[in-house]
């Protein structure tokens, strides 16, 4: 199984996962035409995709994904709420779509897809388990808390794809109107470095996992700030056996579950 983040941050994101002869996009928050250079840059023929499954219908989600459906014929798949806020019906009339409920998984090609609940100001939002050839990967980029349910998902992930928006102290003393840093703190907005440290932290069993923290704000963070305090938190802890990593806002090198134990 292999995985790339092909974009992470308010720009846009976007993340493929590639497992035998299966090919799926969570998110397609991107310009079409950059979408389809790093599908490319990443070895994928964009006609190669077997689906595009949203996470939600905020535009730095699903930007690209209509554009990309409609040029090389690749399915949309999301809970009906997202499906109806993501896509006009002027738009929807032209573009194959499925439904996945939360709560349920489907089998996509040779992949698993459950989707779980998630926090976020979204008609519906979710994060995703995929699961290929007894690989998990678990993947919740906007949220505004930590549920039971994300944890319960997390535990199963050996590579976790986790939002650490922002450093609260930053946030607070930046220059974001307060309406705004009210909405990023609330229950129903991002989580703060120290939030994902504690989601990490709830959901480590012993087993080696790898750890992707991803949608970092670029006013209200820094990629040393939310690797620093996610690691401090994690040492005393105790945890071990983790590779952490944070995520550009551009093209990040492929999690692949050949070589793991090279990286």
């Amino acid at each position: 199984m292999r995985v790339w983040s092909l974009g992470s941050g308010s720009s846009g994101n976007a993340v493929l996962l590639e497992g035998g002869d299966t090919r799926l996009l969570i998110d397609a928050g991107l310009p079409p035409r950059t979408l389809i250079t790093r599908l490319r840059r990443a070895g994928m023929d964009p006609h190669c995709l077997n689906a595009i499954i949203l996470t939600h219908e905020h535009h730095d989600h699903i930007q690209g994904a209509a554009a990309l459906a409609q040029e090389f014929d690749v399915p949309i798949i999301a809970n009906e709420h997202t499906l109806r806020a993501a896509l006009p019906p002027e738009v929807a009339g032209n573009i194959t779509t499925d439904t996945l409920t939360i709560g349920y998984e489907r089998r996509i090609g040779q992949m698993d897809v459950y989707a779980f609940p998630v926090s976020h100001d979204a008609v519906a939002p979710c994060g995703y388990l995929v699961t290929c050839h007894g690989w998990r990967v678990c993947i919740a980029i906007d949220c505004g808390m930590v549920s039971s349910e994300m944890i319960e998902a997390l535990l199963l992930g050996q590579l976790i794809i986790l939002e650490a928006n922002h450093d609260r102290q930053r946030l607070l003393d930046g220059p974001y109107p307060w309406a705004l840093k009210q909405r990023i703190l609330s229950p129903t907005g991002h989580l703060s470095n120290d939030q994902a440290a504690d989601a990490i932290i709830a959901a480590l069993d012993g087993a080696v996992h790898w750890i992707w923290l991803a949608h970092l704000s670029r006013t209200n963070n820094l990629p040393e700030l939310a690797a620093r305090t996610v690691t401090l938190k994690l040492r005393q802890y105790g945890a071990k056996h983790i590779t952490l990593q944070v995520l550009p806002p551009g093209m990040h090198t492929a999690w692949d579950t050949t070589r793991l134990w090279d990286i």
